[in-house]
């Protein structure tokens, strides 16, 4: 890459004009090549702190972005941000500001995270090649990286497929393809381009509010599907927005077109939905967050389309179980 000018770390550098074939498929599957690789850490010169996968599945930039936004040096190798002089070795990160007290949480994890891991100057940094077992990068592998990416694809555009099933309007089905997909507006979203915006969840004001975290690990999520699993006597897991949503394609079969059926498949996208605009009317228009407002925006949800879409003359919500008239 020092041929064509390209630094270490540039994640969106520019083609350069007199790039050869290999360069330019390089820069076509980058994105595709950066997450087979990974960084094996010894003496952390070579390796960058924020920008490189090294500790954990993702780079700390995605996990941490709010650090990542006020760090001093974002380009920065883990070298420079370990300190030596003592003999157990302390991380040292300089940050532009101080930490204010809800970004505290992510300083916590990421010092949680960096406390077992310690620098070696016997050797220097190493990257492996995911795909391949023995982690060594070879043509075949590289040959099997454009298969695995195509058949992950397809495993992803078959799971998507199962938002466009249930009978709803066509809008709430534009939105959960964009949930699904990490790409509606939360706060975490945004903070891409919105530089010191808070992160901070509106409906519980603990966790960074992210789409896994709006949508199922929230405490009013959490205490939204209990409720939805327990009142329509089904078994919901939200331990993320995959897992949600998987559970709900087994709450009837795939064939079965019953009204009763038609109606179940609307739970989970009414209930994404409800708290969807209770999460908006909270910010945008300053109301109040009521658990009951909530409850009636599913309820009415399910009803509406219940009646609309899936032919049911009534559809309610009793204590011990769900009613369905046709």
């Amino acid at each position: 890459m020092k041929r064509y000018g390209i630094p270490r770390g540039s994640h969106t550098p520019r083609l350069p004009r007199n790039a050869s074939a290999l360069i330019k498929g390089w820069f076509h599957n980058q994105e595709d090549l950066s997450r087979t690789l990974r960084w094996e850490v010894n003496d952390g010169r070579q390796t960058l702190f924020w920008k490189d996968r090294w500790c954990g599945d993702d780079e700390l930039m995605t996990r941490f972005p709010t650090l990542f936004r006020i760090a001093e040096m974002q380009d920065c190798s883990v070298a420079e941000c370990w300190d030596g002089t003592t003999a157990a070795g302390a991380w040292r990160i300089r940050l532009h500001r101080d930490i204010q007290p809800e970004e505290r949480c992510q300083a916590e994890v990421l010092l949680g995270t960096l406390r077992t891991i310690t620098l070696s100057e016997s050797s220097s940094d190493q990257v492996r090649w995911q795909i391949d077992p023995a982690r060594d990068y070879s043509a075949r592998t590289g040959y099997r990286q454009p298969v695995h990416s195509a058949q992950t694809n397809a495993l992803l555009i078959r799971k998507l497929t199962e938002i466009w099933r249930p009978q709803i309007p066509l809008k709430i089905k534009a939105f959960l393809w964009l949930a699904y997909q990490g790409r509606v507006l939360t706060k975490c979203y945004r903070a891409k381009w919105a530089q010191n915006s808070s992160t901070t969840c509106v409906l519980c004001s603990l966790g960074e509010e992210s789409v896994d975290h709006l949508f199922c690990s929230c405490s009013v999520a959490t205490m939204f599907w209990d409720t939805v699993s327990r009142v329509t006597s089904t078994t919901l897991h939200y331990q993320s927005l995959e897992e949600l949503w998987q559970s709900a394609s087994q709450l009837t079969n795939k064939k079965d077109r019953s009204v009763v059926a038609e109606v179940r498949r609307c739970f989970v996208p009414a209930g994404l939905w409800a708290i969807w605009k209770a999460r908006n009317a909270l910010i945008f228009r300053g109301q109040r967050f009521y658990f009951e407002n909530l409850w009636d925006t599913f309820t009415g949800l399910v009803g509406d389309w219940g009646r609309t879409l899936g032919g049911a003359q009534r559809v309610e919500f009793m204590s011990d179980g769900l009613r369905v008239s046709v």
